[in-house]
């Protein structure tokens, strides 16, 4: 698989995440949805979490048609706060595939900030396999491979931490994350 060959930014390669699409008036669940089906697009599935504590697709969010493999992951996408377009709040709470994808690209870019040498193909890749399982042991039409797991995915990599120059920035010190603090985040909620 190809992931946009020759697309850098600074040397560092490209992965694309797209939103896979959710229902609407003349949308029913599943359908094909471009960009986020292209073959070098990770297209994420929107998920909640319910008051029982269990992580499900949210009802509205596309998912695969039967035969279908081009959406792989799934992400947190409902209740998400965020700007809002109206400008009154400039804030609020929203839901969908558009809420859920921005988390994958923010994963991707870590993986980045850890390995800066690894390749668009393995980052998408460290992805998938430290995906949580959720729905049918193993891939499946609804979740893809799972539910993105930030720190398995940066732990993966042989990182516990990531120190970020940012003098690239025109800024002065570093930027750290601790990993171990994010899965304990993780852990607690």
């Amino acid at each position: 698989m190809s992931w946009f060959p020759g697309m850098t930014h600074t040397g560092t390669p490209s992965a694309s995440t797209a939103s896979s699409g959710n229902a609407s008036g003349s949308n029913a669940v599943p359908y094909y949805e471009y960009p986020g089906d292209a073959v070098n697009v990770v297209s994420v599935i929107n998920l909640e979490q319910h008051s029982s504590g269990a992580v499900v697709r949210n009802s509205t969010s596309n998912y695969n048609v039967a035969g279908q493999t081009a959406k792989n992951t799934s992400a947190p996408g409902t209740r998400v706060y965020s700007t809002y377009t109206s400008g009154t709040p400039p804030y609020a709470s929203s839901t969908g595939t558009s809420m859920a994808a921005p988390h994958v690209a923010g994963v991707l870019a870590l993986e980045f900030a850890a390995n800066p040498s690894l390749t668009a193909d393995e980052a998408v890749g460290v992805l998938y396999a430290t995906a949580l399982d959720l729905g049918d042991e193993g891939w499946d039409e609804k979740y893809g491979w799972g539910r993105i797991d930030v720190a398995a995915a940066i732990e993966s990599l042989g990182r516990a931490r990531i120190t970020h120059d940012r003098t690239a920035m025109g800024q002065t010190g570093t930027q750290q994350l601790d990993v171990k603090t994010v899965r304990e985040t993780d852990a607690q909620e």
